[in-house]
């Protein structure tokens, strides 16, 4: 009986959400900055309901696409009957907005593995039209203050389609190349999402300065020290389909860059690099991550160090100094005018499934095999016995460890076997920690 009767309610339902609805009005309760357009432009999507499931599943959706726009600290969504049609309804949306200030501090580590710390200070609907702005502060034992002050303004109430301007001030040691770095410089980012994935069109302008971090600093480096101004136009894609940026199962990503430097300013060159990777699920609650990166420049002026490429390391190739891939000058990383890489990573549960369902979820057992180069290409007569020595002077390791995923980082604890290696390589074979949140290979 109780079972008849529950199959009779469920009818009941499912007839009463099918009929014919229509959205007479929407009322956004509690709004104080934000201005009526934002509102308008989400909310009309509720009027093309034309059932009682619509209008609730398009409720859902305003609501998910409001809270995207960090915005509101609570939404509430009331459906009600409205007395201006007999099928019609009122939605109510109650919300409250959030705080316009806010702050946070947090530590990260550099790339020359210096601990920092970072102060943010921030305002959310800056405008009344969802835009923040973002300044940043971070210092090290061994560095300068860095500050970024950053203004994104959403198009269309669509925080994917946006407009940025930054300036930011940063000073950088480069260990490896035996060279500090002081940028001052100004950005613009239009970021539009169409076809695959978002596009950003970008200009920038840096003036950089170089100097040497030490009287060992070799002449190959000297040479870039001094001032530099970059002027470039840069196009960005990003397509990301994965299910998760740390361990991922399921999906893609691709990732294209391209800069032209030389509007303006003492450095010109032409500079392109792609990033893909590919997810698989396999038996056992494991994956399978596939991923490859390559770039190639052309200059037009005389080379800057800062402004090449560089591999190896805990987040390139695995079992070799931070840059320490490719050509080297008493010891120190010089870059190159291109490489390639591509790795591919096994990532397991723990052994016997430590703290399964808690914080053993954080955990992976990481198994990977990565190489590739970084070198400079000949072009010409000899073209193609050059882009024969570059693909075929491969370096590459493999090895075992465990991952942890932290927030949207991931760090990795390996023990690294390299493999191949020229005689200017550095390696570093063995425990090889990692922490970033990007990976190249």
């Amino acid at each position: 009986l109780a079972e008849n009767m529950a199959q009779q309610e469920k009818s009941r339902f499912e007839e009463a959400v099918e009929q014919a609805a229509t959205v007479q009005h929407v009322h956004v309760d509690g709004v104080v900055n934000t201005k009526s357009d934002v509102l308008a432009r989400v909310v009309q999507q509720l009027f093309q309901a034309r059932t009682f499931k619509e209008i609730l599943v398009y409720a859902q959706v305003v609501k998910a696409q409001l809270g995207i726009l960090n915005v509101f600290k609570t939404i509430d969504v009331i459906v009600d009957s409205s007395d201006d049609a007999p099928n019609g309804y009122d939605v109510i949306l109650a919300v409250e907005e959030a705080s316009r200030l806010y702050a946070r501090a947090s530590s990260m580590v550099a790339l020359n593995h210096e601990l920092q710390g970072m102060i943010t200070l921030a305002t959310r609907n800056t405008f009344g039209r969802a835009e923040t702005v973002e300044a940043n502060l971070s210092a090290g034992s061994n560095a300068l203050p860095t500050y970024r002050v950053l203004f994104t303004k959403p198009i269309q109430a669509n925080r994917d389609h946006n407009f940025q301007v930054e300036i930011h001030r940063s000073q950088l040691e480069y260990p490896w190349s035996s060279y500090n770095k002081l940028t001052h410089g100004l950005a613009f980012k239009y970021t539009l999402p169409f076809g695959l994935g978002n596009h950003t069109f970008g200009y920038a302008v840096d003036w950089r300065q170089l100097k040497c971090a030490s009287g060992t600093t070799p002449f190959t480096v000297r040479e870039n020290t001094g001032h530099s101004l970059k002027s470039s136009v840069e196009y960005s894609l990003l397509f990301d389909s994965r299910n998760n940026s740390v361990f991922p199962t399921d999906g893609s990503l691709l990732r294209i860059n391209t800069e032209f430097a030389g509007i303006g300013g003492d450095t010109k060159f032409i500079k392109s690099d792609t990033t893909i990777q590919k997810n698989f699920s396999l038996p056992v609650d494991s994956s399978l991550s596939l991923m490859a990166s390559a770039g190639f420049m052309k200059w037009f002026s005389h080379p800057n160090i800062s402004d090449r490429f560089y591999v190896g390391g805990s987040q390139s190739v695995r079992g070799f100094d931070m840059y320490g891939v490719g050509p080297h000058d008493q010891g120190f990383s010089i870059g190159a005018d291109a490489f390639w890489t591509a790795g591919a990573h096994v990532f397991t549960p723990l052994p016997f499934h430590p703290g399964k369902g808690r914080f053993g979820e954080l955990f992976r057992t990481h198994f990977f095999v990565t190489g590739g180069n970084c070198d400079s290409l000949t072009f010409g007569n000899q073209w193609r016995s050059s882009l024969s020595h570059f693909m075929s002077s491969l370096r590459w390791s493999y090895g075992m460890g465990v991952a942890l995923k932290l927030g949207a980082a991931r760090i990795e604890i390996n023990y690294c076997i390299p493999q191949r290696a020229t005689d200017t390589d550095r390696l570093s074979p063995g425990i090889q920690i990692g922490v970033g949140l990007d990976y190249s290979c």
